[in-house]
């Protein structure tokens, strides 16, 4: 029983180093790291209690422990979830803003603990922090209504792997090496997200037909031929 434990652990943290491992497992070791967390800081914090009679545990180290716990917290989401290729952009905006919300509770925490008059510095603390998740937000609604760009920095033609983000650009097939995923050149193009054919899908769907406008295949065709060179 200890090895089949030991082979599924295995198993799955393999998955979540090479990106197949999927939404639901992610979550699951999400939640359990960050009850673990906050159950080691209240047995921490216990034991340190009843260790000094005369020493009560203060709210300020009470702040400080949810703050360290929630670091170490977003080490691990950063940990579980760099691998992801599906939705990668959104769900990286979502533990930024996790993390900006998170932090500015804590700070606005220890001033409250700290100071006699705090209502002004934890007012400010929560307007810089809610400042933050709003610029995030808006830059990855912009760069997802943008989509992204067709070349690379280096002048190639930028080529996902759409299950585990694996760079595909100069293969001569459409079989990524990585995690042996295979797909045809139109869901390769299509998973892509690429500015033009992300404006040629939404045209269609805007118009309700299944064949492409005229003007938004005519933006698609470019990316197409450079990925068709590409893979020769």
């Amino acid at each position: 029983m200890a090895t089949g434990e030991r082979t599924i652990v295995s198993e799955l943290w393999g998955g979540i180093r090479d990106g197949t491992a999927g939404f639901l497992p992610r979550v699951g070791l999400s939640i359990a790291g960050a009850a673990a967390g906050l159950g080691g800081l209240m047995f921490l914090l216990g034991l340190l209690e009843a260790s000094s009679s005369a020493r009560r545990i203060m709210d300020w180290h009470i702040a400080m422990g949810v703050l360290a716990v929630v670091v170490a917290w977003l080490g691990l989401l950063y940990v579980l979830w760099s691998s992801y290729s599906r939705w990668r952009h959104t769900v990286r905006a979502g533990f930024i803003c996790l993390g900006i919300i998170a932090v500015s509770v804590c700070i606005a925490f220890v001033f409250g603990a700290g100071m006699r008059n705090p209502e002004f510095f934890i007012a400010a603390t929560l307007f810089f922090g809610a400042a933050g998740v709003g610029g995030v937000i808006t830059a990855a609604v912009y760069r997802g209504m943008r989509g992204r760009a067709i070349l690379g920095p280096e002048g190639h033609v930028d080529v996902k792997c759409p299950r585990c983000g694996y760079s595909m650009s100069g293969l001569g097939d459409c079989s990524c090496p990585e995690c042996g995923g295979k797909w045809t050149l139109d869901e390769l193009i299509r998973a892509q997200n690429y500015e033009g054919v992300r404006a040629a899908l939404l045209a269609q769907s805007i118009a309700g037909r299944s064949a492409l406008p005229e003007g938004a295949g005519a933006a698609a065709a470019p990316e197409s031929h450079a990925l068709a060179t590409t893979g020769q």
